[in-house]
């Protein structure tokens, strides 16, 4: 126990358990969460562009669940579609490519009829500890994969021609607009 992977031996797969009524609890047993490739194998620890490694999110979109999660070591956002939120899972591609940082951590919600990628990185700071919330509007192409977000490179462009404070002004502006459309002015 506690000894990694070796690169031949199948990937460690994530888990899932329903919530108790609560939200402090479990209500069923923890369950293995399967994700496969297109022809249903499951991958490999030395698929280590692809395969699960931490930061698990799941969400709902059109009658599918989206299981998106870090690789880890090569710091891709990726994930996979499944018809039911116990998996299988089949792997569709990368959401988001590695970031400023040496770590890749997610969360995708629909507010108001749009859905929205939120990530952190290192680019404001230059420090790993000192981590920076970006988002990003996320689309769907009509066959319901993700198309990878072009605002995020759009954004790293924005940093070296505009400079951290124009970028820093832009994002403040979005998130006030957010804010004052939530508070209904």
């Amino acid at each position: 126990k506690g000894a990694l992977r070796k690169g031949n031996e199948t990937a460690i797969l994530p888990r899932v358990a329903k919530l108790s009524a609560d939200l402090k609890s479990f209500s069923e047993e923890v369950k293995e969460v399967k994700i496969v490739d297109k022809d249903g194998k499951l991958f490999l620890e030395s698929n280590n562009d692809k395969r699960f490694f931490e930061a698990a999110w799941m969400h709902k979109y059109n009658g599918k669940y989206y299981f998106s999660y870090s690789t880890g070591d090569t710091h891709n956002l990726c994930y996979a579609i499944g018809d039911n939120p116990y998996g299988p899972f089949t792997y569709q591609g990368i959401v988001l490519k590695p970031v400023q940082g040496w770590t890749n951590h997610h969360s995708i919600v629909e507010i108001k009829g749009k859905w929205y990628l939120f990530y952190h990185d290192v680019q404001l700071s230059g420090k790993t500890h000192l981590r920076n919330v970006k988002v990003t509007e996320l689309k769907y192409n009509a066959d319901g994969t993700k198309k990878i977000p072009k605002g995020v490179e759009d954004m790293r462009d924005g940093l070296v021609k505009g400079g951290v404070a124009a970028e820093k002004a832009r994002l403040e502006g979005e998130l006030q607009k957010w804010i004052d459309a939530d508070a209904g002015r």
